[in-house]
């Protein structure tokens, strides 16, 4: 079975440790990379010739699509509230058409014309291009998370950044951590969120956006932090046994 690509973005879990990375928005354009190179073997297989008018449209019209609705989830948080909003919309907008065409009003005549209007041919080399330039600022982004992460051990919490493999560490006992859905599509697209870690030695929250498979690095991290208070509170649970009392004194006499 295939997996997600949010099961490629890490490596496998450690018994000692959670790795968390935050990744850059830049990930969610991973549809447009791989629409990019069906619609380049789709142009090269259906142009006739050399002949640019033989190219054809429809590769043209779905990387457009799915290039625009890629691009909203960079642009906006969609919350569960917004999207659901932005459902009930869309249905309410659809039957509006609905009851205008019911009056002769061509309201789809009208948005199909428009975007017929738009030539949008494009060869096989150009949404080649596409791919191999999101191919490349993805491997830079894989790099760049290697030496920018955070590392959760049972006695610590650790910052790893920058190339000469610089660190600070927080001590993990009584870490409080949060989970946030901030984006409805991001998370259908990488299982990703929001992650804020608050250390006890901290004046300030340490947040990470975009952590991908968050519900798995969440009970991850919860786990490893419920090992971490019994590992602390274990000692003093077990209280040495009350000394017995002294034997009683003989009676006199």
């Amino acid at each position: 079975m295939a997996k997600h690509p949010a099961e490629l973005m890490d490596t496998k879990p450690h018994a000692e440790r959670v790795v968390i990375r935050s990744y850059p928005k830049v990930v969610v354009y991973y549809p447009t990379m791989i629409v990019a190179f069906l619609c380049a073997i789709w142009t090269w297989i259906g142009q006739d010739g050399g002949d640019f008018n033989s190219i054809p449209i429809i590769p043209g019209r779905i990387f457009i699509l799915v290039f625009f609705f890629n691009t909203l989830t960079i642009a906006f948080d969609f919350t569960r509230i917004v999207f659901v909003a932005m459902v009930l919309a869309f249905a309410l907008l659809i039957t509006g058409f609905f009851l205008l065409e019911s009056y002769d009003i061509q309201i789809f005549g009208a948005i199909s014309d428009t975007f017929a209007w738009f030539d949008l041919r494009a060869g096989a080399g150009f949404f080649a291009a596409f791919g191999f330039m999101f191919i490349f600022i993805f491997f830079g982004v894989f790099v760049q998370t290697r030496f920018n992460f955070w590392e959760v051990k049972h006695n610590e919490l650790i910052h790893h950044h920058g190339i000469a493999g610089d660190i600070d560490r927080f001590p993990a006992p009584n870490l409080r951590m949060s989970k946030e859905i901030t984006d409805v599509f991001e998370y259908a697209l990488l299982f990703s969120g929001r992650l804020v870690l608050y250390p006890a030695t901290s004046d300030r929250p340490i947040i990470l956006d975009h952590v991908v498979r968050i519900n798995a690095i969440e009970k991850r991290v919860e786990k490893m932090l419920q090992t971490l208070q019994v590992h602390i509170e274990g000692p003093h649970n077990h209280a040495p046994p009350p000394a017995a009392p002294p034997p009683a004194a003989p009676p006199a006499g």
